[in-house]
């Protein structure tokens, strides 16, 4: 028996022990599940691609969902340098469309953390009545209050004059949260006098962010301490 076939053969043992070890190590593994939500035009499909790529990509609203398994934290040193690492995510972008949010129930026991993409700049009485709506279907969904998760409302677009604070935003968010509360009979949200984001269920946190122009900071730090990352 040669030398070269001894080798070759070897090479292929290690091979495919290699093969049977990774799929030993990766077996029954659960990726976390994230879920990018909002109303159209807010911003929510820039934020997908970079977290997904870490580059701006020009967006049109859709009727289909984008999704990856791999998206890129980014992290700055003490010496403001910055690092990359790529992270195994599974990563949904929703779209904005209100006849769509029918299905979103089916996701929500696989969550580990929602997203939600707010447009800091509109505060026309319409949009925050939309997005105090969308924000109470979720926030009274049964299948959501049987395991609660985190949320972050990322409010972008904050590099335009016109944007508001995050602290404004919930503000003015929540007031319009409880007329529309006031205005229901659904029994996980009315045992709540008048709604505070503060005192919800869920965790949620507030920030600030311009997705187009790469300063989501404050996405990678809610997902690396909420979900180890």
């Amino acid at each position: 028996m040669s030398f070269l076939f001894i080798l070759i053969l070897l090479i292929i043992i290690i091979i495919i022990v290699g093969i049977i070890w990774w799929k030993f190590i990766h077996k029954g593994k659960k990726l976390k599940t994230i879920m990018i939500l909002g109303l159209c035009e807010a911003g929510k499909t820039v934020l997908y691609y970079q977290l997904k790529d870490g580059i701006f990509v020009e967006t049109q609203s859709s009727m289909k969902e984008n999704e990856t398994r791999t998206i890129k934290l980014k992290k700055k040193n003490k010496d403001e340098k910055e690092s990359e690492k790529n992270k195994e995510v599974h990563l949904l972008d929703w779209p904005g469309h209100a006849r769509l949010r029918g299905k979103l129930d089916q996701f929500y026991p696989i969550l580990d953390a929602i997203i939600f993409v707010l447009d800091s700049s509109d505060t026309q009485l319409e949009t925050i009545t939309s997005t105090a709506e969308f924000i109470y279907q979720i926030f009274t969904d049964p299948k959501m209050n049987m395991s609660p998760i985190p949320f972050l409302f990322a409010c972008n677009k904050s590099d335009l004059y016109t944007s508001y604070s995050p602290s404004k935003l919930k503000q003015i968010i929540q007031v319009e949260f409880n007329r529309i509360k006031d205005s229901k009979t659904d029994k996980i949200i009315q045992n709540q006098k008048s709604f505070n984001f503060d005192k919800a269920k869920f965790f949620n946190q507030w920030v600030s962010i311009s997705a187009k122009d790469g300063k989501i900071d404050s996405v990678y730090d809610f997902l690396e301490k909420q979900l180890n990352l």
